[in-house]
């Protein structure tokens, strides 16, 4: 192997290792917090604004600095990307695009999940479920519209792709939804966590600009969680037909999601183009393999499938 693709290989291995610190240490601390309350606050287990804290704060608060420190250095701001308009119609676009993945991704998440649950007779949970029928919306609105999009996107998207971008930009979309999606820690989520990072991964390296990946996030998790959660609530489970305009409403936002879904299928089969990126960046040509054999990388989706795959064994 030569000098070169000695230093690609250390430089890919650190990502790798900076997103293996990023979920041990986020795994690691809320577990031990969640032990700690166990012993000493058993009621605060109950609550919903502390599951959901246990959720969101030691990930920005210890994992993500873990992250950082571990990154290797940023580029010359030489080396930055172009900045680049999108264009409302092609924003637009590509925001129905990710439901294209969205939807889909979902049912092949829970279609596995369920399928595994039946094989071994456990079912590992259903965390998004969880977080949009339990959490207040007071809790969760500010936490998947504001937080998660800005950090997630500034993590997978401006930080990786900035260290990535310049050697291979093809390798570069794949490595960060890959990671995107592992990081959600569940089958559920990971293939249309997975989808939706291809997309918005193409649109940073397209055009320099991460407030629209910020944007078409906030919009994704928006209409999938918020307005979901907020039209479910108004649905009275117990007798369901004794008020028809909440279920009604609810009804009909399903149906625009179908169609939406649809809409983004087509679209995506329609800008295939979008997803090939060959501007004379991708130097690793048949090495494209490298990044994600480097032992940083491996140990990070070993721990993330091991993780998962213990919520289907017998404790």
């Amino acid at each position: 192997m030569t000098a070169y693709w000695k230093r690609c290989r250390r430089h890919y291995g650190r990502l790798g290792l900076a997103l293996l610190l990023f979920y041990a240490v986020t795994s690691l601390s809320q577990n031990l917090c969640y032990i700690a309350c166990m012993r000493f606050a058993p009621a605060l287990t109950h609550q919903c604004w502390f599951t959901s804290a246990l959720a969101v704060l030691p990930t920005y608060l210890l994992g993500f600095p873990a992250f950082l420190l571990a990154l290797p250095p940023a580029p010359e701001r030489a080396q930055l990307p172009e900045k680049r308009r999108l264009g409302g119609r092609r924003f637009l676009v590509l925001l129905l695009c990710c439901f294209g993945f969205l939807m889909p991704g979902n049912l092949i998440g829970r279609g596995l999940d369920l399928l595994i649950s039946r094989m071994t007779g456990i079912g590992s949970g259903d965390p998004l479920n969880a977080l949009v029928t339990e959490t207040p919306l007071w809790l969760l609105a500010p936490v998947t519209v504001l937080v998660a999009p800005v950090m997630e996107e500034l993590c997978f998207r401006k930080l990786l792709l900035d260290r990535m971008r310049t050697i291979d930009k093809p390798t570069a979309m794949l490595y960060s939804a890959l990671a995107f999606g592992l990081m959600h820690g569940n089958l559920q989520q990971f293939f249309y966590a997975f989808g939706v990072g291809l997309i918005l991964a193409g649109i940073y390296l397209r055009t320099g600009r991460l407030w629209y990946c910020i944007l078409v996030h906030m919009l994704v998790n928006f209409m999938g969680s918020v307005v979901v959660m907020l039209l479910y609530n108004g649905v009275n489970l117990s007798d369901p037909f004794s008020d028809l305009l909440p279920l009604l409403g609810l009804s009909i936002y399903c149906l625009f999601l179908a169609a939406v879904t649809i809409a983004g299928i087509v679209l995506l089969i329609r800008n295939r183009d979008f997803f090939r990126l060959r501007d004379g960046t991708d130097r690793l040509g048949t090495h494209r393999w490298l990044p994600f054999l480097t032992p940083g990388f491996l140990a990070y989706g070993i721990a993330v499938v091991g993780v998962a795959a213990v919520s289907y064994l017998p404790l």
